[in-house]
């Protein structure tokens, strides 16, 4: 039985597992339960920096990035973007930020927060999962003189290319709003001009620059034989990166990177394996 949640993170009566009541400790988004602060169950979660409170949807702190942000309340739980959004605990590391006027964007500002991945090892300050969020802010001047704010999150599985999920490039001073629609087709308009978030992620960005290259994208790309290369000197660029790495002193980005080192280094020898039987060159994996 799945567990439900109302929008901010309350257990719904009578429509949970049974394991919510039997200790088990995490719930609404992965977020550890902490049931003693209220003394009930499903009301308030441990997230990496604050505690929230699921009865009312607010944190119990002020964000600890608050004063990047004066147009947020520093207590709102995922800027009150319940329906389709995530809290991604006021650590984006990249936010750009579109004001559109008629349609049209007539300002673009860019803030990077690439020193949060230098204050800490093993990216903890993307969480224990070292994902980190790129931001997209749409401020709408209406004819009134009032304004009307939307938001886009793009977060990967790791880092921020760490993923099927890249983040794309803002749109510039001059283009059609509605443009951003179209804009996650068409390869050339990922923002490839980020840093990763560490080593790690820079081999992924890498890696789907080397699948670009020779134009695959989707499953057909990870499909295609032509990709194999790619796969093997992501592969093998991570085994590198993790020698002399004891697996239980593991972190966010060594676990990513095991897992990526795996299934990457398997596709490769499959599609090196394929090649040798349709008689075409098997791909290498010379850097």
């Amino acid at each position: 039985m799945r567990s439900n949640y109302d929008a901010f993170g309350s257990l719904l009566p009578g429509r949970h597992a049974p394991g919510d009541l039997a200790g088990y400790r995490f719930g609404f988004q992965g977020q550890e339960k902490d049931d003693e602060m209220h003394g009930a169950t499903g009301t308030s979660y441990a997230f990496e920096y604050r505690m929230h409170d699921a009865r009312v949807g607010r944190f119990l702190s002020i964000d600890p990035l608050a004063d990047k942000y004066p147009y947020n309340s520093p207590y709102a739980f995922s800027e009150n973007r319940v329906i389709d959004g995530i809290d991604l605990e006021g650590l984006e590391y990249v936010t750009n930020t579109m004001t559109i006027q008629n349609g049209t964007v007539i300002k673009l500002s860019i803030q990077t927060d690439y020193q949060l991945a230098e204050e800490t090892e093993n990216n903890s300050k993307y969480g224990s999962k070292g994902r980190a969020g790129v931001k997209y802010v749409f401020i709408f001047q209406n004819k009134d003189g009032s304004q009307t704010t939307k938001n886009k999150y793009i977060r990967n599985r790791y880092g921020i290319f760490g993923g099927s999920k890249n983040p794309l490039k803002p749109l510039n001073v001059g283009d059609d709003y509605r443009k951003m629609k179209k804009w996650s087709k068409d390869p050339e308009n990922i923002a490839y001009d980020l840093d990763g978030i560490d080593n790690y992620d820079e081999r992924t960005k890498t890696h789907d620059l080397d699948y670009d290259e020779v134009q695959a994208q989707g499953i057909r790309g990870v499909l295609s034989i032509k990709t194999g290369p790619a796969d093997k000197r992501l592969a093998d660029g991570l085994d590198a990166d993790l020698q002399g790495r004891a697996k239980e002193n593991d972190g966010a980005g060594e676990k990513f990177a095991r897992g990526a080192k795996a299934v990457f280094g398997t596709l490769a020898k499959i599609k090196e394996a394929i090649s040798v039987i349709k008689g075409v060159d098997p791909p290498t994996g010379n850097e």
